[in-house]
């Protein structure tokens, strides 16, 4: 704290120019989850409540830092446990960011707590999704012409006495059309406080480390992203995921777990029927298991949520929607459809491995239905209109239906409302 204050003292003494300062709040209500299992809607990741914001400009330093604070215990389960004065808070995002370049390299440093989205995924992502509550961590981006990468390691919350940390790789390419994004992560738990620095170095690939060292142990992931693009016109997108690949790759045929990895391709046509309509078409699958590990302190989640897509695993998904893109002052409406296929199983039950008992197996193999059953269809319909009284004013209302072939207490049609405010006062220092 006190190198943070001097660090603060000598931007300001050095960089003495004034800077544009933050400071504000954010409030966003909504019953979108009384009714809905599935995220389709940019804002639907946020709790209820009131999100503080305070944004410094400090020359080669940015200091940002947001609270949140609500009266539901439920809304606060991603931090909070405990009531302060009739209500529940916590520090919602808190960091620390320099940007520097040198010619064409642009560089980013993080250090504290933000979110983190990776993938091509319109409603959530594979790899690491913003509906997760910021993680602490220190990244480094970087951008050098049309080459983009990132390098990092996450802490996560303590479970079973084992300090987890995330190790995290991406690199790729991009232009005005095309793009392409490798990445390879690593969920590794240790009663230590410190990672292990052949996981955090920042230029390692640990794909060889942890099949030289067979005494290692982690949650291993390897993604990959495409997406082609005519500005304008249309875009077109895939997403894979594979987890645990390192307990298959070598040994096709002699392992009987069936491989976990996770599927998203979409779609987006814009200009029909109308100049300024937007359609959506994404398919999503993730099969059972993907996320988890028998230990659980290795499963990819973070204060009971997942890391990557929000509805975990074991299921498949097709969503379609349409919207038009108004001004300020106009309503936009909108209209999206969801079909889910449902699983049996899912990123909150335990890991089983049904393959070790020999009365699972069918000629020496053991094979599962893709969703597993029994299967619960979910169909979901909402029909909504945005009217942006100001760029920080938004105001959602619309009905939905969903239905279950399960029926369970959220079938039927719901009236559904988002509301989001944001006041900021900007000033010079």
């Amino acid at each position: 704290m006190r190198f943070f204050l001097f660090s603060v003292i000598c931007c300001n003494i050095i960089y003495g120019t004034e800077n544009a300062q933050v400071v504000g709040f954010k409030l966003y209500q909504s019953n979108k989850w009384d009714y809905s299992l599935i995220k389709n809607h940019k804002y639907d990741h946020l709790k209820n409540g009131l999100y503080t914001i305070t944004n410094f400009n400090l020359g080669p330093l940015n200091l940002y830092n947001s609270m949140f604070f609500t009266t539901d215990s439920l809304q606060a389960i991603n931090g909070s446990r405990k009531s302060i004065a009739g209500g529940f808070g916590y520090t919602n995002r808190a960091f620390i960011a320099s940007v520097f370049k040198k010619n064409k390299l642009h560089n980013r440093i993080l250090l504290g707590r933000e979110y983190i989205s990776i993938g091509n995924g319109l409603y959530d992502k594979l790899f690491f999704s913003n509906n997760c509550r910021p993680l602490d961590q220190f990244l480094w981006m970087y951008n050098y012409k049309n080459i983009y990468g990132s390098s990092g390691v996450i802490h996560l919350e303590t479970i079973n006495n084992k300090n987890r940390f995330i190790s995290l790789h991406t690199l790729g390419y991009k232009n005005d059309k095309f793009s392409i994004l490798l990445g390879e992560a690593i969920l590794f738990a240790s009663e230590d406080h410190i990672a292990s620095l052949r996981y955090i170095n920042p230029v390692s690939i640990w794909l060889a480390e942890l099949h030289n060292n067979i005494s290692d142990d982690g949650n291993a992931f390897l993604y990959i992203g495409l997406k082609f693009k005519e500005p304008q016109s249309f875009s077109l997108w895939f997403d894979f995921l594979v987890d645990d690949y390192q307990l298959q790759i070598g040994n096709w045929g002699e392992k009987l777990e069936p491989n976990t990895f996770g599927i998203i391709l979409g779609f987006e046509k814009i200009g029909w029927p109308f100049k300024n309509s937007i359609n959506n078409f994404e398919y999503t699958l993730i099969t059972n298991r993907t996320y988890q590990a028998q230990k659980p302190e290795e499963i990819f989640m973070s204060f009971e949520q997942p890391i990557g897509h929000h509805l975990g695993n074991d299921f498949d998904m097709i969503f379609l929607s349409f919207s038009e893109k108004k001004d300020v002052g106009k309503v936009q409406p909108n209209l999206s459809i969801a079909y889910m296929r449902d699983g049996a199983n899912g990123i909150e039950t335990p890991f089983d491995l049904p393959w070790e008992n020999p009365d699972n197996l069918i000629d020496g193999s053991y094979k599962e239905s893709v969703p597993t059953t029994p299967i619960n269809y979910i169909s979901q319909l909402e029909l909504s209109a945005q009217l942006k009284l100001k760029e920080e004013f938004d105001i959602n209302l619309g009905i939905q239906y969903h239905k279950h072939s399960n029926s369970t207490n959220l079938d039927g049609l719901n009236f559904i409302f988002r509301l989001q405010y944001e006041w900021n006062k900007i000033f010079k220092y």
